[in-house]
């Protein structure tokens, strides 16, 4: 399997769901699944990972990534958006189905493991005042930003 066998189950993986997923969808996949391995190779040094071998991953390896992800800081220094981590488990746990170890499907069928949800984005929409506002104060606006202004929220 070699120094670092996270490596080939992952080309392995990833090749052979290439039909099944778009582009965009396969491009996304390999990141987080590199994201992923990096962090796996984080916690072995760390002494938090009893190994980086996707085939023999334990559920206490799985608790630790989970405790690694709440602890990751962005580059802006905030913490990583639930839906980031939803999508690093999933990815996850069908790198790991696929290499035969069912254990992060198990932890979800014991349900004592509570695993990052997707967070519906909010959408704020502007109030009639708040649009006539903007057109009042965009009517003086010169030159070509204005012109572009007074059409965004013309078709707002």
């Amino acid at each position: 399997m070699g120094r670092y066998p996270w490596i080939p189950v992952m080309k392995d993986f990833l090749e052979g769901v290439r039909p099944y997923y778009g582009e965009t969808t396969h491009r996304t996949m390999t990141r987080a699944l590199s994201v992923v391995h990096r962090a796996f190779l984080e916690l072995k040094a760390e002494g938090k990972a009893s190994t980086t071998n996707p085939r023999k991953l334990t559920q206490k390896d799985v608790e630790e990534f989970l405790g690694w992800m709440k602890a990751r800081r962005t580059r802006n220094g905030t913490g990583l958006n639930p839906t980031t981590m939803s999508n690093y488990v999933r990815a996850l746990e069908e790198l790991l189905r696929w290499a035969g170890n069912p254990v992060v499907s198990q932890m979800r069928a014991m349900h004592h493991v509570r695993f990052p949800q997707k967070v519906p984005s909010q959408v704020r929409v502007l109030t009639e005042a708040e649009i006539e506002e903007l057109r009042r104060r965009l009517a003086d606006m010169p030159g070509w930003t204005g012109c572009v202004a007074r059409f965004m929220v013309a078709v707002y």
